[in-house]
């Protein structure tokens, strides 16, 4: 199974070769020769600056998911990987595509298709958020229940300290890692994205003075999956609508933001919206 760009100049059904490799051009027409670059929605999208904030219009892109399996293929599903603070929400569409491999074209990414209706699928890793109340003392450790893993002892009292002893001991783990999300707060999440089933409560034990408190149950926050399509025979093609959208977001507006926005000062985040195609191969 492969994703290809669109836009090409004729189809795929009457020359093997039609590069298009520009994502900003991939808005339907023709499926192309060229794959979409990497496995992250990232690259398919510009940058998110000010000005796109301020200009708080859905973005689209158009994609081909082709077959390239020598089997065919059944309940085909999607979901967009992120974390529950990043600022673009993201929906997909899915269309057919007929064996000259063409697409509804659309004039400009701002533009909508008409044959697609959109579905969420936002899909939130497995996780709780921690806060550190109360940094551990030298040589503290931290049994954290039921992920079975005690913490490296601290080696020194601050909220990194404990942050770092923590981190260095779910490292080791193949299931869960943790990310720091501000001073005294951190997520524990699962490495794959896996749904959790059944949410469960976590706990923690601390051999001296550090405390601990977990935003609420081990969970997907969010957890939703679209179908593309009940089967795909090899070779054949199914057309991916992409759209970003940041209208629910507001910047936020405080003295801070505008000494640091007269400083020219830059803070660059990255956001690493994945999408995933989860499909049954057929005997």
């Amino acid at each position: 199974m492969m994703l290809y760009l669109t836009g090409a100049n004729i189809s795929l059904a009457e020359n093997s070769e039609a590069p298009q490799p520009d994502s900003l051009k991939s808005l339907g027409g023709y499926v192309s020769s060229s794959p979409v670059p990497s496995a992250s929605v990232n690259t398919l999208f510009d940058e998110i600056s000010l000005t796109t904030i301020k200009r708080s219009r859905a973005e689209c892109i158009a994609i081909a998911l082709v077959n390239k399996l020598s089997k065919n293929v059944s309940n085909i599903k999607a979901k967009f990987v992120m974390e529950p603070e990043d600022i673009a929400t993201f929906k997909i569409a899915s269309v057919e595509i007929g064996n000259n491999l063409l697409m509804e074209k659309i004039d400009n990414r701002y533009s909508e298709p008409i044959q697609a209706t959109f579905y969420d699928a936002t899909f939130n890793r497995g996780a709780v958020d921690v806060e550190i109340k109360n940094p551990g003392s030298i040589g503290e450790q931290i049994s954290f229940e039921p992920f079975n893993i005690i913490s490296d002892e601290i080696k020194d009292t601050s909220y990194d300290g404990t942050f770092n002893a923590i981190n260095s001991a779910f490292s080791k783990s193949t299931i869960y890692t943790t990310k720091r999300l501000d001073e005294t707060k951190f997520r524990i999440e699962r490495i794959n994205n896996d749904v959790v089933d059944t949410p469960f409560i976590c706990s923690y034990i601390a051999s001296d003075s550090a405390i601990l408190e977990f935003s609420g149950e081990f969970k997907n926050a969010v957890n939703n999956t679209v179908t593309l399509a009940d089967s795909l025979s090899s070779g054949k093609a199914i057309g991916l609508w992409i759209q970003r959208d940041i209208t629910n977001y507001t910047p936020p507006v405080n003295e801070k933001l505008i000494e640091d926005y007269d400083n020219q000062l830059i803070k660059e985040t990255l956001e690493k919206i994945e999408l995933e195609i989860d499909y049954d191969i057929n005997s």
